[in-house]
């Protein structure tokens, strides 16, 4: 069986594998060194044949965004506990009576 290709706006070159209902897989072709990646099918469509280049280009960009959006939470989760850590210190000033080091 034969797989969708395409390139994307990047000049990289992708084999659309549908894997399940739920799930496409992405798979880099020829000389792409980017990693393989799983969409979401979009909802109206279950044939990667019958999409067109700029929905298939749609599903990368999405994709692109959720995993920046992950990144950016888990930043800003990181910064978060270190704040709270901070913020559970106890901080000894030179009116408690002792020598600060």
């Amino acid at each position: 069986m034969g797989f969708r290709t395409f390139v994307d706006r990047d000049g990289h070159k992708w084999e659309i594998r549908p894997a399940s209902r739920d799930r496409w897989d992405l798979t880099p072709a020829d000389d792409n060194p980017l990693p393989p990646r799983t969409v979401p099918p979009p909802g109206y469509e279950t044939d990667p044949y019958e999409l067109s280049k700029e929905e298939l280009d749609r599903l990368l960009e999405q994709l692109r965004q959720r995993l920046e959006e992950k990144f950016r939470h888990e930043r800003d989760m990181a910064d978060q506990r270190y704040s709270d850590e901070i913020g559970l210190r106890k901080f000894i000033g030179p009116d408690k009576g002792q020598d600060l080091p």
